[in-house]
């Protein structure tokens, strides 16, 4: 059996490219920046969420706050909505886009319609003889054949977009004290789906290095059947 190692290098070559865009089906990336003055020994480490009217009544940003509320309580935050005022305040931010993707892929080797001497043989099911002799199978020779032909396939997905800043500051005097930006770029759906692991990311390794850039890797968790 003869095998086409330049059509299993193509297709090899086009699978990374694609898993590389459309990234692991059991993981999630996302990029982690953090900047922070965060104190030694904070004696008190109660906080109050600080929102706008809108976000307030938002129903998608409530939701969020859910999550952030779950991590900074793993942390050992307490949130304070009653007096005595909270000693820390704490704001987020959020935004995500989406783009449409098209890759095209060679399917095959290419074929040479015949073009004078030759014929079908040289469309790669030779060897052949043409007028200088035997030729090896599958060679484009100029003036016997026309130009290949690649077929090739197309695949369509979607790229989005995200984005989530959580700033922590002291509440008494205004001063920032965290201030981190999480960045996710995939195929794995909208901000929704992957806010979890965005949150999580926020916090992995609290306060973490000093405006280094670094990524957080997490296993994301299969998502249950809707009854």
């Amino acid at each position: 059996m003869q095998i086409q190692y330049s059509s299993l290098w193509r297709w090899m070559a086009t699978a990374c490219l694609v898993a590389l865009a459309t990234g692991c089906a059991s993981t999630i990336s996302n990029q982690v920046t953090a900047f922070h003055d965060w104190p030694a020994d904070l004696p008190e480490k109660t906080y109050a969420l600080a929102r706008t009217a809108e976000q307030a009544n938002d129903l998608e940003y409530r939701t969020y706050e859910q999550l952030l509320r779950s991590e900074l309580a793993r942390l050992g935050f307490e949130e304070q909505q009653a007096a005595p005022p909270a000693r820390l305040k704490v704001r987020m931010q959020y935004k995500w886009s989406v783009r449409d993707v098209q890759v095209f892929q060679p399917v095959a080797d290419p074929f040479y319609y015949p073009w004078g001497w030759g014929g079908w043989p040289g469309m790669g099911l030779g060897p052949w003889q043409g007028p200088q002799g035997y030729y090896p199978p599958g060679v484009y020779y100029p003036g016997n054949f026309g130009p290949p032909v690649v077929q090739q396939q197309e695949t369509r997905y979607q790229m989005y977009k995200r984005q989530l800043k959580i700033m922590i500051s002291d509440a008494a005097s205004g001063r920032n004290l965290f201030d981190v930006t999480v960045n996710s770029d995939d195929s794995k759906g909208p901000l929704a789906e992957v806010m979890p692991y965005m949150m999580r990311s926020a916090f992995t390794d609290f306060p973490g290095p000093n405006g280094v850039p670094r990524v957080v890797e997490l296993k994301m968790e299969k998502r249950k059947p809707a009854p």
